[in-house]
């Protein structure tokens, strides 16, 4: 891996994580959306748990998952957790994470691999995307069954987006307007996957789903704090582009936007952006 590559993984993996910390996430309801699936999969007589976790970063929710899976799991049976996550930081950091309480007997396997480029015989009992599958756009139908031919029977394909009324959406397609960027958020039709565009391609897939709601905000404050370099780094995130690049004219107007989306509570601003979590059972 090149120094520019590390360097470039060092930067997403910092705004990542002030993102994280600045968002209220709700992953219960996809802990419980999940649980008895896992239940049932075990009831069959199924002794080993296995998962594949799609782009986890630093494993946050992957570590309240594998707990899951461990409570789950029979006596005497074993837990295999195997994650795809091409960011070299966000590897060092999931690593780190397998060693928190609870864990022990999971069988972890992290891989610097994109799932575009991962190949196996293996089947799993889980395909699980948490909020990673916006950065293959265009791809998520063919990805979705490819997930389902990944499964064993009675598995699950787990995967966790934005909502379509999400404001980080609305701020997004004003700043394409605004300034006519072609790039990442524009690589697929309508440049991001929504809930409904990911439940649309179910639909179109003929797949039973079933979906939990996650109510969920994103403190914004320090983005207007001009002296903050955490208000930077989320900016950069909420936009997924270099704020300091910009012109002056646009910086204000891309602060004028965030205002008109944020709400102010308890002296903090923020931003409403739910998430919602799709579950199909392999057919």
């Amino acid at each position: 891996m090149t120094d520019s590559q590390i360097q470039a993984d060092r930067a997403y993996a910092n705004a990542w994580r002030i993102f994280f910390d600045s968002r209220r996430y709700d992953h219960q309801g996809t802990l419980d959306l999940m649980e008895p699936h896992l239940r049932k999969i075990v009831a069959s007589g199924r002794r080993d748990l296995s998962i594949l976790s799609v782009g986890p970063g630093p494993g946050d929710v992957d570590a309240d998952v594998a707990r899951l899976l461990r409570r789950v799991a029979p006596e005497g049976g074993s837990v295999r957790y195997v994650a795809l996550e091409p960011n070299a930081i966000h590897r060092e950091h999931f690593t780190a994470m397998t060693r928190r309480p609870g864990l022990a007997g999971v069988q972890f396997d992290v891989r610097a691999t994109r799932i575009e480029d991962f190949k196996t015989d293996e089947r799993f009992d889980c395909v699980f995307y948490m909020h990673s599958i916006y950065h293959m756009p265009g791809q998520e139908e063919r990805l979705t069954r490819e997930a389902l031919g990944m499964l064993n029977g009675g598995g699950i394909l787990v995967i966790t987006v934005d909502h379509d009324h999400g404001q980080m959406y609305a701020l997004i397609k004003k700043y394409v307007a605004l300034t006519g960027y072609q790039g990442y958020w524009t690589a697929s039709e309508a440049g991001l996957i929504t809930g409904e565009s990911l439940k649309g391609i179910m639909e179109r897939l003929g797949l039973h789903y079933e979906t939990a709601e996650h109510d969920e905000t994103i403190d914004v404050t320090l983005c207007f704090d001009d002296q903050s370099t955490t208000g930077k780094a989320l900016l950069d995130f909420i936009y997924q582009t270099d704020f300091s690049a910009m012109s002056d004219d646009v910086k204000r107007q891309l602060l004028v936007y965030l205002n008109e989306e944020a709400v102010e509570r308890d002296g903090r601003k923020l931003i409403h952006e739910p998430a919602i979590t799709v579950l199909v059972p392999r057919p």
